[in-house]
């Protein structure tokens, strides 16, 4: 407690008595008065309230600091005992300074009503806040000790590498304090989709293609560009939108001890706490996942507190908790995990983040697709082929989107510095006309695409569209530079293996080749 205790009133005629009696802390040194009355067991009072400080201090889970004359005294006013007894001085654990303590004088009146005696049945309070116009006096004349310099008693020792304890470090233990000039999302796993959630995986590794080189890739070229294309589930629909979990940290404090008051607990000798200050439960839902793309790793690791390049055990965080690491003054110190097959992480000394941490709330840029058909090709004068497309939406929580521009994908990660994905969804019809006989039978169509004027090589994800080989659903990606915003995909289908049907029997269609191009165009962003 903080507030002084109140006064018990001094009557006019207390105080007159009192004057006309000569009595003052001179002539009944060994004496005290309430409201005009003595007490007549003052001194065997005092002693056993002294005792039951000391066995009130001994019984806490760990004992104040005390002086060797520590004791206790009645709290006087003009030789008037007051209604409170203060004990000390004394330093309890999670204070900061050196405290008093206080216990309420209780009274009984005697049978003759001409004296007092004093009666203990209460509990100890603390920080009686002293002054120096208290006046304390003990019946065998000590004195107080009220110059007395105490420090605080050793704290527990952790026996935990993670300890969840409410309260923040105070100020005076804090040696580092690092506050997020804005929340960071912090992300600890990434969550399938509810449909389909076992045809398309949360996370894969995908190769980056080199920066506008023309060079095909290990995982990036144009997948179209010999004729063969990544096929995948031929019911398979748009691409579904992968969801980040994450954790939003505000506050990072390095410090020598955490908890509060006398439940504070000191790091072992050659360690320190780090505390996370944190807000669960938020999530980053935009986020592509392209259908056909290559498989998922199986594995993702939670979090995990890495200090100068060791990891610190931390069993049982649930974004929360204060961590011991060793060292007062680590170089490095990093809250990380496995996003996608990719290492995220939160450096705790300096508040920056991975590249991935930062692009996943950046917003995608979006353009529709205008439908677009391609130009109609004669083949010896009989054969006429013609192209399609239309705009393949993506299912975003923010609407349909049929083209973006995205800083990362969960398959393929982060493009060339610099750069952002292209993703692009197509629906593509091929068609071989018979000027002599309609009827058809389509073969094979083989996909190719470019991005105009860029040498980059696009690649394809194919997914059939149902049955008919002359509808196909495509997903384009390539990375382009930052700055874009404008471009010209050209999707190009080889058609193999046709044929028509007459009166004069099947006829083999020669292969053909038929090209749709879509312009794109993105918002400035």
């Amino acid at each position: 407690m903080t507030s002084r205790p109140t006064h018990l009133a001094v009557s006019v005629a207390a105080i007159a008595a009192l004057s006309a009696a000569g009595l003052t802390a001179c002539v009944r040194e060994t004496e005290i008065t309430v409201d005009g009355l003595p007490v007549t067991n003052a001194a065997s009072h005092i002693r056993q309230v002294d005792g039951l400080w000391r066995s009130h201090l001994t019984s806490q889970p760990v004992t104040p600091a005390t002086t060797e004359d520590s004791a206790c005294f009645y709290l006087m006013y003009d030789n008037v005992a007051l209604n409170s007894i203060v004990c000390g001085p004394v330093f309890w654990l999670g204070d900061s300074t050196t405290s008093w303590d206080y216990y309420p004088l209780e009274t009984v009146l005697s049978a003759d009503g001409r004296s007092l005696q004093a009666v203990a049945r209460r509990n100890f309070m603390r920080d009686y806040p002293m002054s120096a116009a208290d006046a304390l006096f003990r019946p065998d004349n000590a004195l107080p000790n009220l110059a007395a310099e105490l420090t605080e008693p050793a704290a527990p020792v952790a026996s935990e590498p993670v300890l969840h304890l409410d309260g923040l470090p105070e100020d005076r233990r804090v040696t580092a304090d690092l506050t997020f000039e804005s929340p960071v999302h912090f992300h600890t796993s990434s969550v399938q989709t509810e449909d389909g959630a076992d045809d398309h995986p949360s996370a894969a590794p995908g190769a980056t293609p080199a920066a506008g080189d023309g060079t095909e890739t290990e995982g990036a070229a144009a997948d179209g560009a010999d004729g063969d294309v990544v096929g995948s589930d031929p019911t398979a629909g748009p691409p579904p939108e992968a969801t980040a979990e994450c954790t939003t940290l505000r506050r990072v404090i390095w410090s020598s001890h955490v908890g509060e008051g006398a439940e504070v607990i000191a790091a072992p000798e050659g360690h320190q706490f780090v505390t996370i200050v944190s807000t669960p439960g938020c999530a980053v839902e935009d986020l592509l996942l392209i259908d056909g793309a290559e498989p998922a790793l199986e594995d993702e690791l939670g979090p995990r507190l890495v200090v100068d390049g060791t990891e610190v055990p931390a069993p049982g965080w649930a974004e929360r908790g204060s961590f011991v690491v060793p060292g007062e003054s680590p170089e490095e110190a990093l809250l990380t995990s496995t996003l996608f097959g990719t290492e995220v992480y939160v450096d705790l000394l300096t508040g920056a983040t991975d590249p991935v941490t930062e692009s996943l709330t950046e917003t995608m840029l979006e353009s529709p697709i205008p439908d677009a058909s391609g130009s109609t090709t004669g083949i010896e004068g009989r054969w006429d082929v013609g192209a399609a497309a239309t705009g393949r939406p993506f299912q975003n929580p923010g609407g349909d989107a049929e083209a973006v521009l995205a800083r990362f994908l969960p398959q393929f990660g982060l493009p060339p510095e610099g750069e952002r994905w292209l993703v692009v969804g197509l629906t593509l019809t091929f068609d071989l006309r018979d000027s002599e006989n309609p009827s058809t039978s389509p073969g094979e169509v083989r996909l190719s695409a470019n991005l105009e004027d860029s040498g980059r090589m696009v690649r394809l994800i194919d997914a059939p569209g149902g049955e008919d080989p002359r509808v196909r659903r495509v997903t384009a990606i390539v990375s382009v530079p930052e700055s874009t915003r404008q471009g010209r995909l050209t999707v190009e289908g080889t058609l193999v293996g046709w044929s028509t049907a007459g009166a004069g029997g099947t006829s083999e269609a020669p292969d053909a080749v038929g090209s749709v191009a879509v312009d794109l165009t993105f918002p400035e962003g």
